[in-house]
């Protein structure tokens, strides 16, 4: 499974990409939103996306807004913010987001963990199948 990291923290991006190497993901880390943009252009199609609302180069509402744009090369894209207003989490699920999770969530690493396994367990059942 392929997943790109849209996050500006480099420790967070270190330990979510970690997680995604002891499962056998492939996965990519950027930091800024025109990285992620560029980045997307140069690979195939990514499975997941994990997304930071808040980035060096971009507001909440601007990386709200490029979530179709980044959608269009995802099959997922979640979004990960450390400031969960109600109202930015409506606006990103309302522009094409598939989930969110909130970094002050004491059980962040187990849902992203759980989220990550469970699209791979997912994408294996669908190869077994012949699908």
């Amino acid at each position: 499974m392929r997943i790109l990291i849209v996050e500006d923290y480099g420790p967070l991006a270190f330990l979510l990409q970690s997680m995604g190497h002891k499962i056998g993901n492939q996965v990519d880390i950027v930091y800024t939103l025109e990285e992620a943009l560029v980045k997307l252009d140069d690979l195939p199609p990514c499975d997941v996306i994990l997304l930071d609302l808040s980035l060096l180069d971009a507001s909440p509402e601007m990386a709200i807004e490029a979530i179709p744009k980044l959608k269009e090369k995802a099959k997922k894209l979640v979004v990960m913010t450390g400031n969960p207003k109600e109202q930015l989490v409506f606006l990103a699920m309302k522009a094409g987001a598939d989930d969110y999770v909130s970094k002050n969530n004491p059980e962040f690493s187990s849902l992203i963990q759980s989220y990550i396994s469970d699209l791979g367990f997912y994408r294996t059942l669908i190869s077994t199948r012949g699908d």
